[in-house]
């Protein structure tokens, strides 16, 4: 059996500000991955692909990255939520996927999860939806 995969994005900077400022640049990377989000794309009752979506948040400076990592398993699930919600609703193993409107779900998501303002941005790295 023959699995087709549709690569619909790599690195989408998502909406907290669409130029790096120099500031920004003179730190140094301040980049923390978090670990890839697989979430079924279901049809009804069957699940019939899978969405995996990985991600990279850009910290405010190098002084953000220790609270970032010290809350990974809650921003991780806040966008596994956000990724299910857009794969019941607009993802399939046959489409490409939309990544503008993805990366907007997440970026909601995780930036309202941000109270102490340590994320300055959210990366969208890659996204592939595949049939099961």
């Amino acid at each position: 059996m023959r699995r087709t995969h549709y690569v619909a994005a790599t690195a989408i900077a998502l909406i907290q500000g669409t130029a790096v400022s120099a500031s920004e640049g003179l730190g140094g990377p301040t980049l923390v991955q978090m670990q890839e989000i697989v979430v079924p794309i279901v049809d009804g009752a069957r699940a019939y692909g899978r969405l995996r979506i990985k991600l990279v948040l850009l910290a405010r400076d190098a002084a953000a990255i220790p609270p970032i990592e010290a809350r990974m398993p809650e921003l991780r699930e806040t966008a596994l939520i956000a990724a299910a919600e857009f794969a019941k609703f607009y993802a399939s193993p046959f489409a490409p996927i939309d990544a503008r409107r993805l990366a907007h779900d997440i970026s909601s998501a995780l930036t309202a999860q941000d109270k102490e303002h340590v994320i300055s941005r959210i990366l969208l790295v890659g996204v592939l939806a595949e049939r099961t």
